[in-house]
């Protein structure tokens, strides 16, 4: 009898926990509504706001009130509080179309709701998002704290003591620019994608959007080190005549160094590349590589098949990032397009220089340049047409959102000086034409 009331008492507790994590799944709903009702976003966020995830409600409502895509459904919220591990939250999403992977925008929205929640939950380290697929949740991506401190430059919950605060941080979020971030990874050729970005990131020209692919020709663990031998592409891209096009790129083989985090994120070490000038290149090869490798090397360079497998890789990112800005049809170029540079009339030559100087934002040829700045795209035009010895150029700034025309100059070059037939001319032009007269004034001095 006695044996029986236990069992009995087990099977109710096993009852009321089931219970339990079915309202803590299923709650949200109701709970939202309630809380939000005459509230705006960021005032019912905030009001969950909380140093401790172990603040399982307050915790589980900032998940469930930050949606993810349209695809996906709330599904549940886990929550990591043991001393001994970092402490973090799991969203887990219902997949509504099936789909186990994050594409790229959802991947940004990813990023910003976890600034949000690290904003939010003073002591969460960790923020990661699984789908339900068939009762078993798997993992999509993490980020840490770190992370977002990097990126920031900030802990964000330092920065949403108030309700004011967290609206001045919100919109400070709204303004990053979430298709140039590499999210950290415990995959080894992500983490490679990454190095390279970071690598060259701003020692190129840049264009409105970088990304590269590359082939692994070797790897070596060595304790906590891993090492990948690599042979890569980096490219730059921006919209030249309406065709998003390289402006900018970087090839080669590379050696790369990295560690493991506690959470298993690769983290560079060290980024080696050999010596590119004539014969110091294949010195540096053999110094640097081993002789299978440098066989690998040889191949790829004078293999096109092979350079297409690194080439397919960047144009797979390229495309994944014009479907999110909403120009997938765009035509995309790997190599230089021809274009319509005007022909100067050599008495204006030197003059057009100085010219160009203080418009250096538009295209140097006759045609059109998009660059995006501070979240506004731009379209920068330079027309250009012949009248007899004179040369005229019109630079046009426009606002491709609302085609408002931000900007706009004719100008007729002939001989010494510039003539404005429309418009105003920039001072900048005025201050380096002085230093121009300036400079010819004191080589003529030394001449004489």
């Amino acid at each position: 009898m006695k044996k029986n009331k236990s069992i009995v008492l087990i099977v109710l507790c096993l009852i009321v926990a089931v219970v339990a994590v079915a309202m803590f799944k299923n709650r949200g709903t109701n709970t939202d509504i309630a809380q939000s009702s005459g509230k705006t976003t960021e005032e019912k966020l905030f009001s969950f706001r909380t140093e401790y995830i172990g603040d399982a409600s307050k915790s589980s409502m900032i998940a469930q009130n930050l949606k993810l895509d349209d695809s996906f459904s709330y599904y549940a919220t886990s929550l990591e509080t043991a001393a001994e591990k970092p402490k973090g939250i799991t969203i887990v999403y219902n997949s509504l179309d099936g789909n186990t992977t994050l594409s790229k925008a959802e991947k940004y929205k990813f990023v910003y709701n976890s600034l949000v929640i690290f904003s939010l939950i003073g002591n969460c380290e960790v923020v990661t998002v699984s789908v339900n697929k068939d009762g078993t949740v798997l993992p999509l991506e993490s980020i840490q704290r770190d992370f977002a401190v990097k990126l920031l430059g900030y802990d964000p919950f330092t920065k949403t003591a108030t309700l004011e605060d967290f609206k001045k941080y919100m919109q400070d979020i709204e303004k990053v620019d979430y298709a140039t971030i590499s999210l950290p990874s415990t995959n080894l050729e992500d983490s490679i994608t990454t190095a390279i970005n970071s690598r060259y990131k701003g020692q190129l020209y840049s264009g409105e959007f970088a990304t590269s692919g590359h082939i692994t020709l070797s790897t070596e663990t060595d304790g906590s080190n891993t090492t990948a031998t690599i042979y890569m592409s980096y490219y730059e891209f921006q919209f030249e005549n309406g065709i998003f096009e390289k402006c900018a790129d970087a090839t080669g083989p590379a050696k790369l160094v990295f560690s493991k985090d506690a959470l298993g994120n690769y983290s560079l070490v060290e980024y080696l590349e050999p010596v590119k000038k004539g014969n110091q290149y294949n010195i540096a090869l053999q110094t640097m590589f081993s002789d299978e490798d440098i066989a690998k090397i040889n191949n790829i360079e004078s293999d096109e098949s092979q350079k297409q497998i690194i080439n397919d890789q960047i144009i797979a990112t390229v495309k994944d990032y014009l479907t999110y800005i909403g120009r997938s049809e765009s035509k995309i170029a790997l190599d230089y397009q021809e274009k319509n540079y005007p022909p100067l009339d050599p008495k204006n030559a030197i003059l057009f220089d100085v010219v160009y100087k203080a418009y250096q934002e538009y295209p140097y040829y006759a045609g059109s340049i998009e660059r995006v700045e501070n979240g506004v795209r731009y379209e920068y035009k330079t027309d250009y047409e012949k009248q007899g010895t004179s040369d005229v150029f019109s630079y046009t700034k426009t606002n491709t959102a609302n085609k408002n025309v931000e900007e706009k100059v004719k100008l007729e070059l002939n001989g010494s000086d510039v003539k404005v037939l429309e418009g105003t001319i920039r001072k900048e032009y005025t201050q380096f034409k002085q230093q121009y007269d300036k400079d010819i004034n004191a080589s003529q001095g030394q001449k004489n």
